[in-house]
C-alpha cells in the first residue's frame, strides 16, 4: 500500500476504500509506504472509520476484539441516523463506535457501557472538541 506525500490519513483511508473496497488495520500500521519508499503508518484508523461512518459511508467490520481489523466497503448507501445527544462525544476505546446506553461514569472522561458496533460492554472516552 502506498501513500502520496501531503494526503492525509483520511484522504488515503477513502482512496485505498474506493480503489479495493477494504482496508486492514494490520497493513496501515506495517505494509505501508509513501510513494518514495519511505514507511509510515496510520495509527487513528478506528477513528478515521468512524468519521467515515457518521458521514454515510457504510463499512462494515471484520475481525474479534483484541485482533486487528479489516474494514470493507459497502456498495449501498443509507441514511444514518443521528445519535442521541447523550452519546454524541462519546467513543468506543477499542473500535470507536458509540454507545448503545449512557455510560457508567468512571474516572476522568471514562466510562463504561454497551457499544453497539463491538456488540459487548466496552470502555468509553468522551472525545475531545
Amino acid at each position: 500500500m502506498i501513500r502520496r506525500r501531503g494526503e492525509t490519513q483520511r484522504q488515503f483511508v477513502e482512496r485505498e476504500l474506493a480503489a479495493t473496497g477494504r482496508i486492514s488495520a494490520y497493513d496501515c500500521m506495517y505494509g505501508l509506504t509513501y510513494d518514495d519508499g519511505s514507511k509510515c503508518s496510520i495509527t487513528r484508523l478506528a477513528a478515521i472509520i468512524n468519521e467515515l461512518r457518521r458521514d454515510g459511508m457504510l463499512i462494515d467490520t471484520a475481525g474479534s476484539h483484541g485482533r486487528l481489523a479489516t474494514y470493507a466497503l459497502r456498495s449501498q448507501q443509507a441514511s444514518r441516523p443521528s445519535e442521541p445527544e447523550w452519546a454524541q462525544g462519546w467513543r468506543c476505546s477499542d473500535c470507536g463506535g458509540a454507545p448503545v446506553s449512557q455510560p457508567e461514569p468512571l474516572l476522568g472522561d471514562m466510562g463504561r457501557a454497551y457499544c453497539g458496533s463491538c456488540g459487548a460492554s466496552r470502555y468509553f472516552r468522551r472525545a475531545a472538541a
